[in-house]
């Protein structure tokens, strides 16, 4: 993304609440609360935000919300640090687990899955995952991959 694609997209859905000083984005929102931002390539509005008044984003910093407020793409309200700053930031706000803990107690997967015990698996990482919805992802993979073999245009 530009600085320049980032203003625009900012300009056009970035609304001031009056309460909180967020700038609440009203476009597209990730399924974690985040605005996501397009301009031939997809970003964070919040890392739009930050690209657009402030310019490039150093290589391994994150663009942190002070306010909290995910959806948020208030400049102001925004500062950069380490993953290791987010975790600490998330921990001295008592956020620490709030998300992971979900997941980690969550009975559907995001399709709407339920996750019982044949129909959950764990990844390396110890977390878990709908059997269902990686069925579902290697049948289009293989299918993607068959018809990329068969020199079709996808």
């Amino acid at each position: 993304m530009t600085p320049e694609g980032a203003a625009k997209a900012i300009a056009k859905y970035a609304e001031p609440d009056p309460n909180s000083g967020c700038w609440l984005w009203s476009g597209s929102i990730d399924t974690c609360g985040y605005g996501r931002a397009y301009d031939g390539d997809r970003s964070s509005a919040h890392r739009a935000a930050w690209l657009a008044r402030y310019g490039e984003i150093p290589k391994g910093l994150l663009v942190m919300h002070k306010c909290d407020t995910r959806a948020c793409c208030n400049p102001d309200h925004l500062q950069l640090g380490t993953q290791k700053d987010n975790m600490a930031d998330c921990a001295a706000k008592g956020r620490i687990g709030g998300a992971a803990k979900a997941r980690a107690n969550a009975m559907w997967c995001n399709r709407g899955h339920a996750l019982i015990s044949d129909n959950v698996f764990i990844r390396p990482d110890g977390s878990r995952a709908c059997r269902t919805c990686k069925r579902a992802r290697k049948k289009r993979n293989r299918q993607k991959n068959r018809i990329n073999a068969s020199g079709a245009k996808t």
